[in-house]
């Protein structure tokens, strides 16, 4: 199975914030087999942003060890995608931003699920996309 984790997810991890259990749970999951990661290069880009060059040398890590088990797959976003992600981001009255509506629309196209922590967010892309979309709890606790 292959699975596009949000940006928060890496940030809540790197940064240790409130749910980095879970998230913790979550790459040592993937690490352990249970599924591939997806992710884009402005994901990444986003996570290096906030996170600041300390928590860069984790994710390099975190990385390294998907890459090494073959559970990484990295997507150039390409401007076609910037655009329609900008129409979806306008769809949603700007609600939640176009970095989650960039993310989400990679997920659509190279993954099989969704994971995010916003709650509003899952919602939305399950209701006007019929994305198949997990809160992080949800799938750390499901059987998949």
């Amino acid at each position: 199975m292959k699975v596009y984790p949000d940006a928060n997810i890496y940030v809540t991890y790197l940064l240790g914030q409130r749910g980095e259990e879970l998230a913790d749970r979550f790459f040592k999951q993937g690490i352990g087999c249970r599924f591939s990661i997806v992710a884009s290069d402005t994901m990444f880009a986003e996570v290096a942003n906030r996170c600041g060059r300390t928590a860069i040398l984790l994710l390099q890590r975190n990385i390294d060890d998907f890459r090494k088990g073959g559970k990484l797959e990295i997507h150039t976003v390409q401007k076609d995608e910037t655009d329609e992600a900008v129409r979806m981001n306008i769809d949603s009255k700007l609600e939640f931003g176009l970095n989650d509506m960039e993310h989400s629309l990679i997920a659509r196209k190279k993954a099989d699920v969704f994971i995010t922590q916003d709650g509003a967010l899952a919602k939305y892309l399950r209701q006007k996309y019929g994305q198949k979309v997990f809160l992080l709890r949800e799938f750390v606790n499901s059987e998949f």
